[in-house]
């Protein structure tokens, strides 16, 4: 007989979505399904530390699509953190036309929408803060050109 697998779920944080496993120890339980066929929806946890380094000090740093800001601190620091990420965004030229040429068409308002990820990132409570920024953007002008699209037909 082999030997039982002991997992303490005390050690581990559950979070909402899979994109928040991102660089962390990962841990996803699927339910079994219920008698009648219904399937529950997964259980996302994660432990340890971040794999990515996460920046706190925005003054000498150098801004790239891909840095990951820290989540720690009080809202005013994470809001400056938020600020600088999309401040510098705008400022990279590269970066300013990958977004356009990916979501400027069909008449869908980019700047409207990115000022609304922007705004919205920044009322997360402490365990929904978003720490890898382009990834949330990317989704949130995704989904809002779908709706867009979707809304227009």
């Amino acid at each position: 007989m082999s030997r039982p697998k002991h997992i303490n779920l005390n050690q581990w944080e559950k979070v909402k979505t899979f994109e928040d496993l991102d660089g962390y120890q990962a841990l996803i339980i699927t339910p079994s399904k219920m008698s009648d066929g219904t399937q529950l929806p997964e259980l996302y946890f994660r432990k340890g530390i971040s794999r990515f380094n996460e920046i706190k000090d925005i003054s000498s740093t150098n801004w790239t699509k891909d840095i990951r800001i820290s989540k720690e601190g009080g809202d005013n620091e994470y809001s400056l953190r938020v600020d600088w990420w999309f401040e510098n965004a705008l400022n990279n030229k590269e970066y300013r036309e990958i977004i356009n040429t990916a979501f400027n068409k069909n008449n869908f308002d980019v700047k409207k929408h990115w000022n609304m990820a922007q705004n919205y990132l920044k009322k997360f409570n402490y365990s929904a803060r978003k720490t890898y920024i382009h990834k949330y953007v990317w989704n949130w002008l995704s989904n809002e050109m779908h709706k867009f699209l979707k809304f227009r037909k």
